[in-house]
């Protein structure tokens, strides 16, 4: 399970939102997932899903307060958790501003 923790970004929600915001003005696509636990547990039985956190193409935040604690754990600093929904709120606010178009899927 540690390789999954190894994939999240480990810098700040700020620093997080400014990585967003070059991509949406820069028209670079990101596939992000927002973890939890749940999200890596499922992937320690699911082949599908252990594949997508493990994608070098994908881009993962640490969407609750667990996997942070569970970093600590395992010896990996993640400075604070990074909430999808924020990040949402951000994107869609970005999109706005600058006339850029951003697609949002939840599961």
């Amino acid at each position: 399970m540690k390789r999954f923790f190894e994939r999240l970004f480990k810098g700040t929600k700020e620093a997080f939102l400014e990585i967003l915001k070059d991509h949406l003005l820069n028209e670079k696509r990101m596939f992000l997932i927002t973890a939890n636990p749940e999200a890596f547990m499922l992937g320690k039985s699911d082949p599908e899903m252990e594949k997508m956190l493990l994608d070098e193409e994908v881009t993962m935040a640490a969407d609750a307060i667990g996997l942070v604690k569970g970093g600590k754990i395992v010896g990996i600093h993640l400075p604070e958790r990074i909430p999808g929904v924020e990040l949402a709120q951000s994107l869609l606010a970005y999109g706005h501003e600058y006339h850029k178009s951003v697609f949002l899927l939840g599961a």
